[in-house]
């Protein structure tokens, strides 16, 4: 009998998802990464190509974090067990205008995923598809990762991306204009890199 694992991982690979699945859990990565501290101070804002966004809440974070480029690169792409972060890049946000704004990140973080409550429903379907395993520890795992997959799902439909032409940029928003240029978008058509 094979493992799951295996299987997963022949499947992703198949479908070309391998470097892009890798560079999202940059995001996931990036407090342990940087420690809590940091982690306060600096967040993944989004991940393209290789390239961290990073978003710091004052420009001295954002020139200390620059000096640390080389060794949290390193460092990323040791917990993520492979070199795909070649770059990162600051930029600073006001306080105020962070974290807690309006503005939602493009990639969910684990705490946004988290807050998401499934319905009863929604239990049902993941024990129905899992009850059927012998293997408890599987039964578990796969129990695990499909209410994680439906949070997620969950939380996209609450959170949709969209897309400027004029600033060529992903945003989530339920707002129809683009945070930078205030010109009005529809939902994404272009997919994400």
């Amino acid at each position: 009998m094979e493992t799951l694992s295996p299987s997963l991982t022949r499947f992703i690979d198949a479908a070309g998802l391998r470097k892009r699945l890798i560079l999202g859990m940059a995001t996931h990565v990036w407090g342990d990464c940087v420690g809590r501290q940091i982690a306060q101070h600096a967040y993944v804002e989004r991940v393209r190509q290789g390239t961290l966004y990073v978003v710091t809440d004052s420009p001295v974070w954002s020139q200390e974090l620059s000096y640390l480029k080389p060794k949290i690169i390193d460092e990323v792409n040791s917990r993520l067990d492979e070199p795909v972060v070649t770059e990162i890049r600051f930029r600073t946000q006001a306080k105020s205008q962070a974290r807690e704004s309006t503005r939602t990140p493009l990639y969910p973080w684990n705490r946004h995923i988290d807050s998401v409550n499934l319905s009863d429903s929604h239990h049902e379907t993941v024990a129905s598809c899992t009850d059927h395993l012998r293997n408890r520890e599987l039964q578990a795992t796969l129990r695990s990762w499909a209410e994680r997959m439906l949070k997620l799902r969950e939380w996209d439909k609450r959170h949709p991306v969209r897309y400027c032409v004029e600033c060529n940029k992903h945003f989530r928003s339920h707002r129809k204009r683009c945070p930078m240029c205030n010109r009005d978008v529809s939902l994404e058509r272009k997919p994400l890199d």
